[in-house]
């Protein structure tokens, strides 16, 4: 049947789109069984998440952030749940169907939208579905496939799947847009397999940044979109006994490769012969147009770029800026090279954490977010409480 022809494709590794189009234009099956519709309950974390002095969350001990999160509402971030049939088997090809037309017409207007408990199970299952939606997950042709390039760690699970993270569970990776080092992806994609154990922490911290943009003192705005913002990635070699990411395994095996993937991408660089390090730089602004909607976003990583956002990592607590300087892994200055203060800084994240709210989830929860319009991160948890969640990127 043109279904099974359909579904053996899919497991296909040179799959074409073209086969998405004849699927859904030639091979329907009569009225869709499965239909979305607003939850009719939100989830509210089981425990208060603090923020204000949270150990291994950056800049942990500034007077003016939060002293919780709150939950999410029924309007941030936009929480749908999955209605079929009775005992009907839910195809994935007909959930992607229907989530990437729920999603092409309403992502933009809510930032985020969480899908709860979608029937899938496992890595095979959500890289199907990725595959079936049929969006773009690479960016600049062969570079930055699978957000290879992120200066984090985490690990590819397939060729469209990655875990969300692999950093230490006491780390807080405060809410952030994916961003140079990833491809600038229009959409993020979290999906959870296997929720962490009731009160241990890991919860999603998800960002309204239009309200950020909004809140932001419009002289700390200005300056930013006047000069823009410098980063800087410094990464160790794998040969030289490195305490964190390394160069071999986040953009290539050889130096020569880095060269030529960083020459693509318009950054500059420079090797440290002592022991082969690497430090490379690009300019970008701090605003950016939304690529649908025209509206202005504060799109940038000004304050999880900056060196601060190590300084609360377990790796680093013993480490000084003074003994760091130059190889912190990730660093940023406004577009002149000049410094970006403390005082700027905690606007920022004073901010960021005022428009945050703190997600828990549930065994297949699909939270998507349109990365200029919610920033997405990870609050630490309890070491074994068995958190496992995915990652896909969406590039339109």
């Amino acid at each position: 049947t043109p279904y099974a022809m359909l579904r053996t494709i899919t497991h296909n590794s040179k799959f074409n789109p073209t086969w998405l189009f004849l699927r859904r234009n030639y091979c329907s099956s009569g009225a869709p069984s499965l239909f979305l519709s607003p939850a009719q309950h939100i989830p509210q974390p089981s425990t208060p998440v603090q923020v204000l002095g949270r150990k291994g969350l950056p800049d942990n001990h500034n007077p003016n952030l939060p002293a919780h999160l709150d939950g999410p509402t029924k309007d941030f971030p936009c929480q749908l749940e999955l209605g079929t049939p009775a005992d009907d088997e839910v195809d994935v090809w007909e959930l992607a169907d229907l989530a990437r037309e729920h999603l092409d017409e309403n992502l933009a207007d809510h930032g985020a939208i969480l899908m709860q408990q979608l029937p899938l199970n496992g890595v095979s299952d959500f890289s199907e579905f990725v595959r079936a939606l049929g969006w773009r997950t690479s960016s600049t042709g062969d570079y930055l496939k699978n957000m290879q390039g992120r200066s984090m760690s985490s690990t590819p699970l397939t060729d469209l799947v990655r875990t969300s993270s692999d950093e230490p569970p006491a780390y807080t990776i405060e809410p952030h847009p994916e961003y140079h080092t990833a491809g600038f992806p229009s959409k993020i994609m979290l999906f959870c397999n296997t929720p962490p154990s009731e009160g241990m922490g890991g919860e999603w911290p998800v960002t309204d940044t239009r309200q950020v943009y909004k809140d932001l003192d419009p002289e700390v705005k200005s300056k930013f979109e006047e000069l823009g913002v410098r980063y800087s990635v410094f990464y160790e070699s794998a040969e030289r006994n490195p305490k964190y990411t390394t160069w071999q395994t986040n953009l290539a095996p050889t130096k020569e490769g880095v060269e030529e993937y960083l020459e693509a991408l318009g950054y500059t660089w420079e090797w440290n012969p002592e022991d082969d390090s690497l430090v490379y730089q690009q300019n970008f602004d701090a605003t950016w147009s939304h690529p649908k909607t025209g509206e202005p976003c504060w799109f940038n990583q000004a304050h999880a770029q900056h060196w601060t956002f190590y300084q609360s990592h377990p790796l680093f607590w013993d480490r000084n800026n003074e003994e760091m300087a130059g190889r912190w892994p990730v660093d940023c200055t406004y577009g002149d090279g000049t410094e970006i203060s403390q005082e700027v800084l905690n606007h920022l994240r004073e901010t960021i954490w005022k428009n945050t709210v703190a997600l828990p989830m549930r065994k297949g929860d699909l939270l998507v977010c349109d990365n200029f319009l919610a920033m997405h991160g990870r609050m630490s948890f309890t070491p074994g409480a068995g958190r496992e969640v995915y990652v896909s990127a969406i590039y339109d």
